[in-house]
């Protein structure tokens, strides 16, 4: 009789234990799909970004402003600014602008 009360003692006890460690599981189970889910997320903001790096989106050295900035260094017919008037001198120039006499306040400020 003692033997049978002892071997129900220590199933008692395997069973708490194994509880135990099923809630312990189940824990570890739900940490590792929420950082499967993290980790996922990283991994698609990682590829969207290498995406948006290589079209050339949202960004101030993507592939399109490259390209773009490329053709207008190796066109032909880079546009030039219009000629000064009056001619290119500064002498000729210096005639053809009109200056305005400082106001006091960048007076007052020289002094």
């Amino acid at each position: 009789n003692i033997q049978v009360k002892k071997a129900q003692e220590d199933l008692q006890q395997a069973f708490l234990e194994m509880m135990e460690t099923n809630m312990k599981v189940n824990k570890l189970d739900l940490r590792y799909d929420v950082c499967n889910k993290h980790l996922n997320g990283v991994l698609k903001g990682m590829q969207e970004t290498q995406r948006h790096v290589h079209v050339g989106e949202h960004g101030p050295w993507g592939r399109k402003l490259l390209e773009d900035y490329a053709s207008v260094l190796t066109s032909p017919k880079t546009p030039r600014l219009p000629s000064l008037p009056g001619g290119t001198f500064a002498g000729d120039l210096a005639t053809t602008v009109r200056m305005s006499p400082p106001s006091a306040e960048a007076t007052r400020l020289s002094t």
